[in-house]
């Protein structure tokens, strides 16, 4: 691994040192953990996780094992126009480039995007087959003023060094990922913890609109300052898609669910409805200076 990484990580369970162990090991210089290098990503999660984040990590596994997009994020419209609302989100709050944090990244989709809004894009994901996609993915890239990075690794204990980036993305992640109370405020404070002072995150969820001011609750209770939550009003979306799911083999029915002219037109309709009308939620969030 080049030296210019090694002072960007850390070893995930103490904050310490990590070193070269050898070519396939990193080792770190205050605990002693030893961390695998599989096909040049290193492996940077802790030992001793709690259950629901080992379970986790296994489901995720299995997912990406299974498929090469579990969640289709590369041809659902209501996604893609999701992404380009997160790229636009990072151009008004932060239109300075700079290191931009993927977390959850999946299959790579919007880390390749990420490129148009950062000056280097650092990707992480609990599994091993995603994070080995998403940097194939993202090596086709004709961004060459992006650099990027991919490691293995959970949101529960970054291996990174303090303030170190301009923007954090967590996509459909915080509640997704089922994680306790407990483990949501330390995701909330790692997050706080390697974005440099004046930096952003922007926290993206899928939930019943129900659930909206809970989501929002644990988001405002945590470290960082709330300065924007939007609504993208896709519900209607979802239920097209949810009632076409048995005929979702039909060229039109594939046709309707990759038009984002189709979403939009949807969307205008879940606009009318307010936030009832919104199934994901946007929240942009700063740390303080």
């Amino acid at each position: 691994m080049n030296e210019a990484l090694l002072q960007l990580i850390a070893c995930p369970a103490c904050r310490g040192q990590l070193e070269g162990a050898d070519s396939h090991h990193l080792r770190c210089a205050q605990c002693s953990s030893s961390y695998e290098i599989r096909e040049g990503i290193p492996i940077l999660i802790p030992a001793g996780l709690s259950e629901p984040i080992s379970s986790r990590i296994d489901a995720y596994e299995q997912k990406h094992i299974q498929e090469e997009d579990p969640w289709h994020y590369g041809v659902r419209a209501a996604e893609i126009l999701k992404h380009r609302f997160l790229l636009e989100q990072i151009r008004i709050s932060h239109p300075t480039r700079g290191r931009t944090l993927d977390v959850g990244c999946s299959s790579g989709y919007l880390s390749l995007q990420l490129g148009e809004v950062a000056s280097s894009v650092i990707s992480i994901d609990v599994s091993v087959s995603a994070v080995m996609r998403a940097r194939t993915k993202c090596s086709k890239a004709t961004l060459s003023h992006c650099g990027r990075s991919f490691f293995v690794a959970t949101a529960t204990a970054f291996p990174f060094r303090p303030n170190i980036f301009d923007v954090v993305v967590l996509s459909d992640g915080l509640y997704e990922w089922g994680l306790p109370p407990d483990d949501q405020q330390l995701v909330l404070r790692e997050c706080e913890r390697v974005l440099a002072p004046s930096g952003i995150a922007l926290f993206t969820d899928y939930l019943r609109p129900e659930r909206f001011e809970e989501w929002l609750g644990v988001l405002k209770s945590g470290p960082l300052q709330v300065t924007a939550v939007h609504y993208l009003h896709d519900r209607p979306w979802y239920q097209f898609e949810s009632a076409v799911h048995m005929i979702q083999g039909q060229p039109w029915v594939r046709a309707a669910l990759r038009s984002a002219t189709f979403a939009k037109a949807l969307m205008f309709v879940g606009a009318a409805l307010g936030k009832r009308g919104s199934k994901h939620i946007v929240l942009v969030a700063q740390k303080h200076v």
